[in-house]
């Protein structure tokens, strides 16, 4: 069933992924919640560490150092880079125990945000050194290998929009223009698995009650147990967020949609309950990551969407035809609905008119997934 959007209860067309989009977000949701991301990103963490240390002992030995100027990586700012890393490795080995509350907010825990503090000011710096703030450093030995290696690092995580919702913000996962573009052309499984099978009785909770264990929540109508929106990561020991909903927005002529903060209520799809009994799940071993991008390649989880479709000169499938509807989609193989045109983002929008009952071509793609249609209104577009 296809509930790309649900008009019936609501005054505006509420993005809501499809059915197939659903098990490909809460797969991708599911890998990067798992020890085996976190700990693959903590091999660049340790790269990047190693290229630091490299540094401010090369510029030590040759004299470096004793000119402030000179270099841009000191033993003082490595040492902040060691201490961000011993906090890092803390948190992938509390993990690996089935420990979640290392993504909480609190002066206890936190170990991924406190060990991320040390990246954020190196971010920053990179960029103010780009733009020509902070001057000199020239001399910093492996300065190149250095940014190369706090770039791999930062992209290793490759979340993208499906970003594990930071503890007492609003849940920011919502279909929007992102996912539009890129979901379908990340890697999945063959087959990709369906959703997990609800708990027999629902746990529903409302925004601002406890999360009584941490998993992936479906947000709901705060009137009828009607899905709102897309799954989101919660963490246990925190309460249910606010859910920033998406909606087609025609009057926005750039992006096609518009979104707003609204309570909800979040009913458990699925418990994260892996690693307490000391395994890590078999799926975890085929886990397939693409970030670092190789070089040529095009980046999609961190990419501006936008940037994206005008560099390729796709249209916006939110601003598709005047009538243009979230849910006017049809996959390949599948009879036409209904007259009008009709293009697909897998073969560059070239897009033609299709009669009612016509079966939508098949289109194979390198950058696409899967082969679907979208509605572009009654005539051709010029």
């Amino acid at each position: 069933m296809d509930t790309a959007v649900t008009p019936r209860w609501a005054d505006r067309d509420i993005l809501i992924p499809n059915e197939l989009e659903q098990r490909q977000i809460f797969y991708m949701m599911k890998k990067g919640s798992s020890w085996t991301r976190w700990n693959r990103a903590l091999g660049y963490y340790r790269k990047w560490a190693e290229i630091a240390e490299n540094s401010v002992r090369e510029a030590d030995n040759s004299g470096l150092l004793a000119i402030p100027e000179k270099c841009y990586i000191t033993y003082q700012r490595y040492v902040k880079i060691l201490q961000g890393l011993a906090v890092y490795e803390e948190g992938v080995r509390r993990l690996r125990k089935g420990d979640r509350r290392v993504f909480l907010d609190s002066e206890a825990y936190a170990f991924f945000e406190r060990a991320w503090l040390t990246v954020d000011y190196w971010q920053t710096f990179r960029d103010k050194v780009n733009i020509g703030d902070i001057r000199g450093g020239d001399d910093t030995p492996y300065w190149d290998g250095f940014i190369k290696a706090l770039n791999d690092l930062c992209n290793a995580g490759e979340m993208g929009g499906f970003s594990l919702d930071a503890p007492n913000e609003p849940a920011n996962l919502r279909y929007y223009l992102w996912h539009a573009v890129f979901l379908s052309r990340l890697p999945y499984p063959d087959p990709l698995p369906d959703l997990p099978e609800r708990p027999k009785k629902d746990v529903i909770i409302a925004t601002g009650e406890p999360v009584p264990f941490s998993g992936i929540w479906e947000p709901l109508d705060k009137d009828e147990d009607q899905l709102w929106g897309v799954m989101n990561y919660l963490h246990g020991e925190t309460k249910a967020p606010t859910y920033r909903e998406s909606f087609i927005d025609h009057s926005n002529e750039i992006t096609g949609y518009g979104d707003d903060i609204i309570p909800v209520r979040w009913r458990l799809l699925w418990r994260d309950d892996r690693y307490l009994d000391g395994t890590i799940p078999e799926e975890e071993k085929d886990y397939i990551f693409v970030c670092p991008e190789p070089e040529g390649q095009e980046r999609m989880f961190n990419a501006d969407p936008l940037k994206y479709l005008k560099r390729h000169n796709l249209p916006n499938p939110f601003l598709v035809g005047a009538c243009h509807r979230r849910g006017e989609r049809v996959e390949g193989g599948e009879p036409c609905p209904r007259d009008g045109y009709w293009w697909s983002p897998a073969n560059k929008s070239q897009g033609r008119i299709f009669r009612k009952g016509e079966i939508m071509p098949i289109i194979t793609s390198r950058e696409y997934a899967e082969s679907y249609w979208l509605w572009g209104g009654e005539t051709e577009k010029k």
